[in-house]
């Protein structure tokens, strides 16, 4: 507390509203991860957080005024025109491994897969390989709020964040966007250098929605089409994508599709995808649905449901079929 008794925690309502003025960022240079800075009068003299004479500053711009090698002149001058809405969103640079790098959704990781979401030739979410020795992957993505609103994007491993967005905010190492009625449309975790992690999203683009959460897992859904995508332990390397949206059908891509038995008799799983149309597709267990287990399998082995809307309707499989000397 300083000597009028005023506490360092600024209430969330007041630090809301000073994340909106400011765009969500530094408002000298647009980094987004930020700290909160009495500038007029300094927290010392004040005797209320007035959100007008806060402003946000990232942690060298904060030191160059505390040092006064900048003054709070120079701050009070920024605030009033944020570089932030003078670009249209705060930025960062991610910290990306150039060895081992995971996106991860729900309890999904994904290494080197080009396209993870794809909605409508749209990639939302991609990481593309190293084009040389000892340079870290790509990352790029586009997120959408559930009102089909661009929020963020991650361009060539830099984060934006939009100031056109409710609200975004950055505690510790995550990333929480929400929208008018403070519900939450994305939560990003990073724990670099060798992971993202998704860990929320309630994502809309065009007639496409995803929305669902690390614990309960995923669901996307089309209008006459759906699949919900339970949170297990996978990981996704070698399939064409994760997930596409195309012609209102989903394509749900995967390392391990089926099993290949060489002429030697050599098993091997091979990665492909399944197409849904006018299908909704879900994971169960024949102990859930009452019919006993195929042979071998554990009553509590996941099975897949699908209910078809029409005749001729439903799921098909695409695989990757091994080279020749694979087939041997």
């Amino acid at each position: 507390m300083n000597k009028y008794g005023l506490s360092r925690n600024i209430p969330i309502p007041i630090k809301h509203s000073i994340r909106q003025d400011c765009g969500f960022g530094c408002v000298l240079c647009g980094n987004a991860i930020f700290q909160y800075e009495h500038i007029d009068p300094e927290f010392a003299d004040a005797k209320e957080h007035d959100p007008e004479k806060i402003a946000l500053l990232c942690g060298s711009c904060h030191d160059k005024v505390t040092r006064g090698i900048w003054s709070k002149q120079m701050v009070k001058k920024a605030r009033t025109n944020p570089i932030c809405k003078q670009q249209g969103f705060s930025i960062f640079s991610l910290d990306i491994s150039n060895a081992e790098f995971f996106i991860e959704i729900g309890q999904t990781k994904f290494k080197n897969l080009q396209t993870i979401i794809e909605i409508d030739n749209q990639q939302i979410l991609g990481i593309k390989f190293p084009e040389e020795p000892n340079v870290p992957p790509r990352i790029s993505a586009k997120f959408f709020d559930r009102d089909n609103v661009e929020i963020a994007a991650i361009e060539e491993n830099e984060w934006k964040g939009s100031v056109d967005a409710f609200d975004i905010e950055t505690v510790g190492k995550k990333i929480t966007i929400r929208n008018a009625k403070k519900n939450v449309d994305l939560v990003i975790g990073l724990e670099p250098p060798n992971l993202l992690r998704i860990e929320s999203l309630n994502l809309q683009y065009n007639n496409t929605k995803i929305i669902g959460s690390a614990i309960d897992g995923f669901e996307v859904n089309l209008p006459d089409t759906s699949v919900k995508i339970p949170s297990v332990p996978t990981v996704i390397q070698k399939a064409p994508f994760w997930l596409s949206i195309r012609d209102g059908k989903i394509n749900l891509g995967s390392d391990k599709v089926a099993k290949f038995f060489g002429r030697s008799g050599k098993e091997s799983e091979l990665p492909g995808h399944i197409q849904i149309n006018d299908a909704h597709v879900e994971t169960t267990t024949a102990e859930e649905e009452g019919i006993p287990p195929r042979p071998g399998a554990k009553p509590d082995a996941k099975i897949m449901k699908v209910k078809t809307t029409g005749a001729g309707k439903g799921i098909t499989i695409d695989i990757q079929l091994p080279g020749e000397k694979d087939s041997k």
